[in-house]
């Protein structure tokens, strides 16, 4: 009987070692991992879940709350041929030959969704004292305005609509990419832009679905 526990507890120490020492070349194998870099590229990166690029076709055949006149005839972005998707949630500009109208198009997992913006007349006041409500960037100087979408379906057609405040030339996917120095409060900076890219996602989807409400 004491051969056989005294064998049982060499067996045990043989499978203990060789687990331990299995766990520690896999450890080892880690931190060179993150060392040297992840091999699967934006694995790490903010563009792991950015919009993908998109043609003017998709981007005119978007839209929940306008008409196909009002698509065929909205303005692309200027530099749209040169934009970097991968710093983009989603796509936000003011029309240049129309400035008073804005749109959004953005990414979900069933797709596109499209939304015509106005902005009202008078344009933002010169003391910028409102913050986007996508964005929340406290830092940011740009001017604010309070773009109105009107709802899609019937109940647009009925002149329902909703608003919230915007930054005025859409400048939130920026904005929310910039990482603020370090402090106390909040040490990691990388921890603090994917809270703000978590939290654009968020209120832009649930401005999105407000449009959408029937």
């Amino acid at each position: 009987m004491a051969a056989i526990t005294q064998h049982l507890r060499h067996l045990f120490l043989l499978v203990t070692k060789d687990t331990l020492c299995h766990f520690l070349r896999s450890l080892d194998t880690a931190r060179s991992f993150w060392q040297d870099g992840p091999v699967f590229p934006g694995l790490l990166s903010f563009e792991s879940s950015t919009m993908q690029s998109i043609t003017p076709q998709q981007i005119r055949s978007s839209f929940v709350n306008a008409s196909r006149s009002e698509a065929a005839k909205l303005t692309l972005p200027k530099d749209f041929d040169s934009l970097d998707w991968d710093s983009l949630d989603f796509l936000g500009w003011r029309d240049e030959k129309m400035p008073l109208r804005g749109y959004l198009v953005v990414p979900d997992p069933k797709g596109l969704t499209g939304i015509l913006l106005r902005a009202p007349e008078g344009g933002a006041r010169k003391n910028r004292s409102v913050l986007c409500e996508l964005c929340r960037d406290v830092f940011s100087k740009e001017d604010v305005l309070l773009w109105v979408a009107r709802r899609a379906g019937p109940s647009g057609r009925n002149g329902n609509t909703v608003g919230t405040l915007i930054c005025a030339d859409f400048l939130c996917c920026g904005n929310v990419r910039k990482e603020p120095p370090a402090n106390e409060i909040n040490p990691d900076p990388v921890a603090v832009v994917l809270r703000q890219l978590d939290g654009l996602k968020e209120r832009t989807a649930q401005f999105v679905s407000r449009v959408q409400a029937k």
